[in-house]
């Protein structure tokens, strides 16, 4: 799928995508936005490494924020945390906000809530939901980035998902 096609993502988005050199998606990230990664639909990506899942995550969080909602991706590592936020940073000439948080766990991380795409460590969520965060039941889209072993049975390493709709329980 050309990047030009793709439906329920903010207008500027594609042209973004180009600058990065990105014309085309692979099969996996096709496959998502069919399934209705950009209309809301939740997904879980279990594809090899260098599929994609990141541009998928993007795309689904694009989504969400012109809709009005709030992004949540969450990784396993602070180093990861540091590293999306400087990917996300990019969105920011589109006046998305973009915040990370990974430590203090006694806060409920108020300023958060002011931020349109959120990037936490694993443990800082947990302490979020533990401090009763006022902003996390309405996020509109919740991406978690895991670090699952290869299976020995598929060969390939799930470590993404994307769920819409608040937060699970």
């Amino acid at each position: 799928m050309n990047v030009s096609a793709l439906s329920g993502v903010p207008d500027w988005l594609p042209d973004h995508l180009q600058g990065e050199g990105i014309e085309e998606l692979y099969p996996p990230q096709t496959k998502a936005v069919e399934a209705g990664v950009t209309e809301g639909e939740s997904l879980v990506a279990s594809v090899p490494t260098a599929s994609g899942k990141t541009l998928v995550a993007e795309l689904a969080m694009c989504a969400s924020v012109a809709r009005g909602g709030t992004a949540l991706y969450i990784v396993p590592l602070r180093a990861l945390a540091g590293e999306k936020r400087a990917e996300f940073e990019a969105f920011e000439e589109y006046g998305l906000s973009v915040g990370v948080s990974t430590g203090n766990y006694e806060s409920d991380g108020e300023w958060l809530a002011t931020c349109d795409i959120i990037v936490a460590t694993s443990e800082k969520v947990d302490s979020l939901v533990r401090n009763d965060a006022p902003w996390i039941d309405d996020l509109s889209c919740v991406v978690r980035r895991s670090a699952i072993p290869k299976s020995s049975r598929s060969g390939s390493t799930p470590n993404s998902s994307t769920r819409r709709g608040g937060r699970s329980t």
